[in-house]
Order: structure tokens, then C-alpha cells, then sequence
């Protein structure tokens, strides 16, 4: 029997045979029983089918290397048959020498009696892979020998691509493992450049050092797990890939990676091993961290803005917005992404949308300030800025719109008490001065008035100059009318405050007036119940009257005229440019349909002597007037008008918990005395016509022209007087000085001032301090007589309880 190898034989029944194959990097080494009959051919028939059957070319020698057998496939490349190829020698058909190879393998295996290999490269390039074998017979001496050849040329170049991408996967950040799917996942292959990213060589895993288990972050590891149990169940799947999870190197340091999957199963589809390929990600995922968080901060930014965002293209469409916009302009986002930025415009503004884009594509910014469109129709102003970036490659435009229609309003308004509080200023001023002359000008009416009063007292009926003495007296109450107008309009004249329904004394204004005018249709609205005010009626009612026949002269051609009465509430903001205290109120509005009045008009309509009326028909205190006498009520009076719509009046009066009063009449006829009067002015013509005035009725009177004369009457001769008409307005000692000094020496002497100015002010307080009455100038004999004997009466009253 021959056997291939210097080993013990094996030995088997007659013709029986076996092969042992061993992977070798694709070779076949063949061990063959050859025969138990030395007689016999060289090979069964079995094994000769079997070695014809190889790709290896297959030869065998005698002794002398000369070849005894050989199979088909070395047959074949030759085209020889083996009864020609008998006795030749190898070297003479393989390389055409004439002596062996140098590096022969099967003279060596003959010569060391073991098993021999090269690889040779023939002279056409192709690599071949040579084994050579002793043959030995019964007794272990060796016999011949036994050659394969296989052509190994795709498989070096497999090797060398191999090898390429060994070195290449070894230089990469990836590294490769093939996990056997038992308990624990032990390593079984693993690309050497795992130190890079575990820190573990690959002995380490594959040896069972260290498990993968280990390396897997404890907290992630059943998560791991489960990916892998999950994707494993499902048979069709072939590969997968985990959510990056994190692992331990073996310094400690936290990595994060990516492990794709693919699962090697056999043919029952019984799972056995997996291959990964794992990439460290540690960096991205802090890149993406930092971008995340980034994002996070611009989204935020972005949508919690109080202004407006718009993302667009060059075009205008609009490619992203802010939730800001929603809200600003009521859309919904889905609709503003199928708009332009242009939609949003009103046609008027067009125009300068197209300059705000060529400005920007120009100069990569813009700022500037425009009106844009809401959903609803509704227009704002607003401020923006527009700046030009690159977005994936892609020219857009970010565009920031703020609404100012808030501050623009916020600044007319400002303007507007601005204007106020100018006019309110101007207006002090010009009461000022207005107060100035009415007083003077009361003084000299006052002369006028008394002589004329005299005059008529002492005229018989029948007396031709009485008509005359009349018509002068008319003349007098007409200037003591415009005197009165200035002085209310100065200082205001609350002389008379009542508690008066608001309702009422406005409806009997109205029909007043309604009765005189009829192309005029009056309308109410009043509120119910009706509001109580405390006010001078006669000066309000004046008021009312200026404003009616200011309207009544703004339609020429009749129109309506609209009265209303309301309660609101004033706050500090509103109240404050026009100095009136923040509380409850009555507004009284007044509206006509007539020619209105335009801007240059409505800031000077309360000024004194102004007027737009026709020479003759108005001197310009009418309004004047009412703004004075609502202001000296604790009141405001403001105006709204538009050319050709008409003009509203607003009069704010505060409102009263009183109950109303009824008004009460004055007696026409003089009463009369012979009490002694102490008579106190520095003007010489009040004194002369107030003295005669007096000595009419039948006092006896005293005069003194200033306040420490006055004292010195009083401390000489004061338990001869029983009443002293002071004038308020003196030189050096005023009114008030000297009354304080008064009833410093004769405590509850009785005095009844006398002034041009109203009850207001200072008179106000010294009537607040115990003075009997007040009488304005100029007054009449008969006023006179009726103040003068009530004050008597009364202290006569309290001294006889």
C-alpha cells in the first residue's frame, strides 16, 4: 500500500479509500490509500474519478521524477494523453529545461521525506501554487513522489485586494467584528484597529479577555440588547442598525458610536454569527449637540420674538415665519407659505416694497418703514429690517417687521397734549390778562351803573330823559355781559353753584334755542336717571347757548343738532394735560352736521377775539368763554371736528351725590336802612357812586380808601358800624389782609366783599373764613339794596336768638 505521507499508514479493507480535506486558503491535500495489492493498477477506479474530478493539475514520479500517472486536468492544459506523457519528466513539460528546477518541491519532499510547497509565477504572469509529497511503500521507504499544481492567480489577486482593504478598514475609524451568537456575544474576529476606539487589543476580545458586553455603557447595554433580540426575531431581516449608544474604552473615556448589523444565519435560518461594523461618532454627536442646542436657541429666539420673522426668497415667497406673524397678521402658517411677502401690502405701498427689494439685493440690507395688510383687512405701520444670507446654498432674505402703529399713536397723542397743555398754558395767559381788564373795566361800569341808578330813582315817570336812562342802563348790562364773558373766561364765575339735574338744564337750553331756531331738528339721548351736577346755572347756560349758536352758524342751510348726556370715568392720563382731577363725570356732547372746522381753526378756536365769523357778527369770546367757565366749574371741554362732517363738543362736568335745587328769585324792589356802613375802596368813582347809592337807601355812610385806614376807622369808631363793604383788590393791604385784621378787633363785625373778579380764589377763602356775603361789580342800586339788608337782617336774627 502507498500512503502520501511519512505518517504511520492507514489502512482499510481492499479498494476502499477516503480523502481528508483540510481548508487551506482553497487548496485540497489529499491522503489516498492507493491499493493492498502491489499487482494492481495504481489507483482504484474510486479514487482515480476523484482526482480526475480536481482542478489541481496532479502528477506522480518515480525515484528518477520520472511521471507514472497523471489526471485530466494537467492532460488537458497539455493536450496529451497519459500513455504519452508516461516517462517524461516534469521539468521538460512544465518549463521546457532540460535539468529540475532549482526550488523542485518534490525533489525535496523526496530528499526530507515531508511534505514541500512553493509559488512559482510562470513566464505569462500567472501564479501557481506547488505542493509536493513523498511516496513511500509497505516498509516507509520513499518510492516517488506526488506533485499538485492549482493556478492561484485570482486568488493572489483576491488576497491583494484583500489585503488593500484590510489596511485600509485598519487605518479607518470603523472597526469590524464577527460576534458569535451565543451568551455574552464572544468576539471571534475583530480588525486590529479597535485599540484606536476600545483600548482593548484585538487579542483581548477574541482570547475572552474582555467581552463586548463589557465595553457596551451599562445603562445603553439593555437597550443594545433589545435591538438585538428585536431585529433577530424577524427572519427576513438581514441586517439592521442601533440607535448610537454609548461605550466604555478601556481608560474609562465615555464613547459614543454607530454599530450596523448583519446577521449571518445558516440554512434553517438559526442565527450564527453577527457582523458589525462599528464607527465612533463621539464627535458628531457633540457637533450635533452644539447645532441642536444652537437650533434650540435660534428657534427660540425665532418664535419667541415680539417681533415679527419672515423668511423669504429673493422673490418674496415666503419660506418660513415666526409665530409672531400669526398673531400680527392672522393668518395661519400654511396660508402665509403660499403667499409673498408682496400680498401683504396694500397697493398703495407696492411701490415701495419693490425699492425695499432691489435696495437689499443691492446692498444685502435694509431698513425702513411701510404698512402692511392683516388677513382681516386691517392696515399697521411698521418698521423693518432686512438683511440677505446664503441658506443651503440659496440666496434668502430675513425680514423683521415691528408694529409701531402703537408708538405713532402713543406720539400723536403725545403731540396732541402737547397742543393741550400749550393752549391750556396760552389760555392762563391770555385769562390773565383778559381778568386784568374786565376788572378795570367792571370798575368803571360800576361808576357808570350807580350814577345811572341814581338818576332813575330820582326821575318822575313821566320824566322824557327816563327812556334815555334806560337805554343807558341796557348799554351798561350789555358791557357788564362782555365783561362778565372775559371775567369767566379769566377766572371763572361759580357765584351761584347750585345742585342742578344735568338732564333738565340742558333740555331747557335746548328748547331755548329751538324756539328761535327752527331750520334746526334738535335730538337727545339722555342718561337715566339723570346726573347732578353742581354748577352756576346761568354760566353754564351761557356756555351751552355759545356752542348752540356757534352750530347754528356752522349750518346755513339747517341741519340736526345732536345733544347727549353720558356718565364715564376719567383716569390721571387723561385728565392730566388739562389740569382736571381723575374721577366721575358727566359728558355732555354737543354735535352738529355742519360745515366743520380744519386743523389751522381747532387750535385756535378758544382763543379770545378769534373768530371766523363775518365782521358784525361776533367780537370771539363765545367759545372763549365756555372753555373758561367749564374750567373754573373743575371741568374740560375738548373738540372734534372734520371738514364737511360737522363738529362734537365734549364738556366734562364733575358729577355730584347732592340732590338737585330749584333756583330762587330775587326781589325787584329796593330795600332800605339807616344802619351805619363803613365803606372800604381805593377807587374814587366807586367810592362817590357806592356812597350815594347807599345814602339813598338811608345809611349813613363811612368811607375809607385802604386797608390800614380802614383798621384805624375800625379801632376809632368801630361800635358805630354795623356792616363794612370791602373791596377785595387794594393796594398795599388787600381785602383779605384787612378783613382778617377786622375781626381781629371787632370779632363778628359783618362784611360783605365787593370785587370785578367772581367768587373765586381768594374771595372764595375769606368767605371760607367767615365773611357774610359777596357782590361783583358793577351792581346796581337794586342788587345793592337786597345784599345789604339780607346781611343786616341776618346778623340782627342771630343777635336777638
Amino acid at each position: 500500500m502507498y500512503t502520501l505521507h511519512g505518517r504511520n499508514p492507514t489502512r482499510w479493507d481492499s479498494w476502499r479509500w477516503t480523502i481528508r480535506g483540510v481548508a487551506d486558503f482553497g487548496s485540497l491535500t489529499v491522503v489516498e490509500t492507493i491499493s493492498n495489492n502491489p499487482r494492481t493498477s495504481f489507483a482504484p477506479e474510486g479514487a482515480v474519478k476523484i482526482l480526475n474530478a480536481l482542478q489541481e493539475h496532479i502528477l506522480c514520479f518515480d525515484r528518477d521524477m520520472n511521471i507514472i500517472w497523471a489526471n485530466s486536468a494537467i492532460l488537458d492544459t497539455f493536450e496529451r494523453s497519459l500513455e504519452n506523457i508516461r516517462r517524461e519528466r516534469c521539468w521538460s513539460i512544465w518549463a521546457e529545461r532540460q535539468t529540475p528546477c532549482e526550488d523542485c518541491p518534490v525533489i525535496r519532499a523526496m530528499e526530507t521525506g515531508s511534505f514541500q510547497t512553493i509559488e512559482k509565477t510562470s513566464a505569462d504572469g500567472r501564479c501557481w501554487l506547488i505542493k509536493g509529497y513523498p511516496l513511500r511503500d509497505d516498509r516507509g521507504k520513499v518510492i516517488g513522489g506526488f506533485e499538485t499544481t492549482l493556478d492561484i492567480s485570482e486568488r493572489k489577486k483576491a488576497e491583494k485586494h484583500l489585503q488593500l482593504a484590510f489596511d485600509i478598514l485598519n487605518r479607518s475609524p470603523a472597526v469590524g467584528f464577527l460576534w458569535k451568537n451565543t451568551e455574552g456575544w464572544p468576539v471571534v474576529f475583530v480588525t486590529p484597529n479597535v485599540t484606536k476606539l476600545f483600548g482593548y487589543s484585538a487579542d483581548e476580545f477574541v482570547s475572552g479577555k474582555i467581552s463586548y458586553e463589557q465595553v457596551v455603557y451599562p445603562e445603553d447595554l439593555p437597550r443594545v440588547m433589545d435591538e438585538v433580540t428585536t431585529n433577530s426575531s424577524d427572519r427576513e431581516r438581514q441586517e439592521f442598525e442601533h440607535q448610537p449608544y454609548r461605550i466604555v474604552s478601556k481608560n474609562g473615556e465615555v464613547r459614543w458610536i454607530l454599530d450596523r448589523t448583519t446577521i449571518d444565519r445558516d440554512k434553517e435560518g438559526a442565527i450564527l454569527f453577527y457582523k458589525g461594523i462599528v464607527v465612533d461618532i463621539t464627535d458628531r454627536i457633540k457637533t450635533d449637540r452644539v447645532l441642536k442646542d444652537n437650533e434650540e436657541k435660534y428657534r427660540n429666539l425665532f418664535h419667541h420674538s415680539n417681533d415679527a420673522i419672515f423668511i423669504h426668497d429673493v422673490q418674496g415667497n415666503i419660506l418660513e415665519v415666526n409665530r409672531r406673524v400669526l398673531d400680527q397678521f392672522g393668518y395661519t402658517r400654511n396660508e402665509l407659505l403660499s403667499l409673498t411677502v408682496q400680498d401683504l401690502h396694500p397697493a398703495e405701498v407696492l411701490e415701495k416694497a419693490h425699492w425695499a427689494f432691489k435696495t437689499i439685493l443691492e446692498k444685502g440690507f435694509v431698513n425702513f418703514e411701510t404698512t402692511f395688510k392683516r388677513k382681516n383687512g386691517a392696515c399697521f405701520i411698521a418698521d423693518v429690517s432686512s438683511s440677505l444670507f446664503n441658506l443651503n446654498e440659496t440666496q434668502v432674505i430675513q425680514g423683521i417687521v415691528r408694529d409701531i402703529t402703537s408708538r405713532r399713536k402713543a406720539a400723536k397723542e403725545r403731540k396732541r397734549l402737547e397742543t393741550q397743555l400749550q393752549q391750556a398754558q396760552k389760555m392762563e395767559a391770555i385769562g390773565t390778562l383778559a381778568g386784568g381788564i374786565a376788572h378795570d373795566f367792571n370798575n368803571l361800569l360800576m361808576g357808570i351803573q350807580g350814577r345811572a341808578s341814581l338818576m332813575a330813582i330820582d326821575l318822575e315817570p313821566s320824566n322824557p330823559h327816563g327812556e334815555h336812562i334806560h337805554a343807558v342802563e341796557e348799554y351798561i348790562r350789555s358791557a357788564a355781559d362782555l365783561t362778565k364773558q372775559l371775567l369767566d373766561f379769566a377766572r371763572g364765575g361759580k357765584y351761584k353753584v347750585r345742585a342742578l339735574d344735568i338732564n333738565e338744564l340742558l333740555s331747557n337750553s335746548a328748547a331755548m334755542f329751538g324756539r328761535t331756531r327752527k331750520e334746526i331738528a334738535v335730538h337727545t339721548s339722555f342718561q337715566h336717571p339723570a346726573l347732578v351736577v353742581e354748577v352756576d346755572r346761568s354760566q353754564i347756560e351761557q356756555t351751552l347757548l355759545n356752542i348752540f349758536v356757534n352750530a347754528w352758524q356752522a349750518m346755513p342751510g339747517g341741519g340736526k343738532l345732536s345733544l347727549e348726556t353720558k356718565s364715564v370715568e376719567l383716569d390721571a392720563a387723561y385728565c392730566r394735560p388739562h389740569n382736571a382731577t381723575p374721577g366721575r363725570y358727566v359728558r355732555i356732547s354737543i354735535t352738529d352736521t355742519g360745515i366743520g372746522m380744519d386743523d389751522s381753526t381747532l387750535r385756535r378756536v378758544f382763543d379770545p377775539f378769534f373768530s371766523t365769523k363775518k365782521k358784525g357778527r361776533g367780537i370771539g369770546l363765545g367759545l372763549a368763554s365756555a372753555y373758561g367757565i367749564v374750567k373754573n366749574h373743575g371741568g374740560l371741554i375738548t373738540v372734534y371736528s372734520e371738514v364737511g362732517l360737522g363738529t362734537t363738543f365734549n364738556i366734562y362736568l364733575p358729577v355730584s351725590d347732592k340732590e338737585p335745587r330749584q333756583d330762587i328769585s330775587a326781589k325787584d324792589d329796593l330795600t332800605t336802612g339807616s344802619e351805619t356802613i363803613l365803606l372800604v375802596d381805593d377807587e374814587e368813582m366807586i367810592i362817590e357812586v357806592a356812597a350815594a347809592m347807599l345814602e339813598k337807601l338811608g345809611y349813613r355812610v363811612l368811607v375809607c380808601r385802604s386797608g390800614p385806614e380802614a383798621i384805624d376807622k375800625m379801632q376809632s369808631e368801630g361800635h358805630r358800624i354795623d356792616l363794612v363793604l370791602l373791596d377785595l383788590i387794594m393796594p398795599g393791604m388787600d381785602g383779605g389782609k384787612t378783613f382778617d385784621r377786622i375781626r381781629e378787633i371787632r370779632p363778628g363785625m359783618p362784611v360783605m366783599l365787593s370785587s370785578g373778579y367772581a367768587i373765586e380764589g381768594q374771595a372764595a377763602d375769606i368767605i371760607m373764613r367767615g365773611c357774610n356775603g359777596f357782590i361783583q361789580k358793577p351792581f346796581d342800586i337794586s342788587e345793592l339794596s337786597l345784599k345789604v339788608r339780607n346781611i343786616l337782617d341776618q346778623t340782627t336774627a342771630r343777635s336777638s336768638s
